[in-house]
Formats: C-alpha cells, structure tokens, sequence
C-alpha cells in the first residue's frame, strides 16, 4: 500500500516550498520596514529637537526678529517682536504689515516697500530708522537680509532691530557737551 506521502503530487510540493519561500520573504521585508519606520522616527525626533532648540533660541534673543515670506507676510517672529507691538505672533501670523494697524500707515508703507525691493534685488538692508512702537518711537538700527532654501531658491527675508534709543541720546548729549566746551573755550580765548 502506498503512503501518504507518495500519493501528494509533485506540483503541490513546489507550491507549498513557493509559500514558504514568499512568507519567509514578507518577514524579511516585514523587518526592514519596521527597520526603516523606527529610524525615521528616530529622525522626526532629531529635528522635532532642532525645531525646539531654534524656537528657544530666536526666543532667547532679545533685540526682535522676524521672518516674512516672498510676499511679505510674517510666518515666523521671536518673543521680543510680539512685545515691541504688543500682539501675539497668532494676530500677525501671514500678515503683512500694510495689512494692520500696528504703526502708522506711511511706517508700514515704506518698511514693505523696503521688504519688496529686498526681495527683487536681493540685496540686504541695514539702516538708522525711528520706528513707531505702542505709542512711543524709539530710533533703531534695522537690517533685513534675504533668505534661500538650500538648493539656492529666495524663500523670503529676515530681520530685526537693535534699539538704540539710548546711544542716540548719549550722542546728543555728547554733541551738547562738546559744542558748550568749545563756547566756554572761545569765550575765555576773548577774555584773553
């Protein structure tokens, strides 16, 4: 009597060594897969951490900065320049300054005329401006330079102010003090 064995048909052994074969491949697929979704949240986690690591360092600068895109509108800002205008980067975010009223119209006007000229020379600005914050005006130095992603594309301008209000008027005392010198000077040369 023949046995069980020899009464299987041949074929059916190759399809049962293809099943094997094919789920021996799908874990070994399975392993990479799960190789490579473990090192891409390994990844996600890395730059989750330099995204928190820049936000606390834009915010840990105290003069203000901002980040406006190729038409002008803020997508990004550090504490300091929501303090100077006394808003939130929500109430601002994808604005432009021409589109609120946070300082006076003609202010807003040049400043984005400014950004727009940067934007089409790419050329950085750096310049001595008063500046109109939350009803006082302080004198600033102002730079905004142009930024690329990195395969050279222009993807919008950053900027920024220095207040140097105080400085200003150290100069102005200064220029005070100096002037009053050279009249006690010439006046005491007509004495003589």
């Amino acid at each position: 009597q023949p046995s069980i064995w020899s009464r299987v048909p041949d074929w059916l052994y190759w399809v049962l060594t293809l099943a094997v074969l094919i789920g021996l491949m799908s874990l070994i697929w399975n392993a990479c897969l799960k190789s490579q979704v473990r090192q891409r949240l390994l990844a996600q986690e890395a730059l989750n951490d330099q995204l928190a690591f820049k936000h606390a360092l834009l915010d840990g600068i105290p003069s203000p900065i901002y980040v406006r895109d190729l038409s002008g509108r803020l997508i990004s800002c550090n504490r300091s320049y929501e303090q100077s205008f006394g808003v939130s980067f929500e109430q601002m975010n994808g604005r432009r300054l021409i589109d609120i009223d946070l300082i006076p119209r003609s202010s807003a006007q040049q400043l984005h005329a400014d950004y727009i000229k940067l934007l089409e020379t790419r050329q950085p600005i750096f310049a001595d401006r008063s500046i109109e914050l939350i009803g006082k005006t302080i004198d600033a130095w102002q730079w905004t330079v142009p930024f690329y992603r990195a395969d050279g594309e222009l993807q919008g301008l950053l900027g920024g102010w220095i207040d140097i209000s105080e400085l200003k008027q150290l100069q102005a005392q200064l220029q005070k003090a100096r002037e009053d010198a050279e009249r006690v000077s010439h006046a005491q040369g007509v004495l003589m």
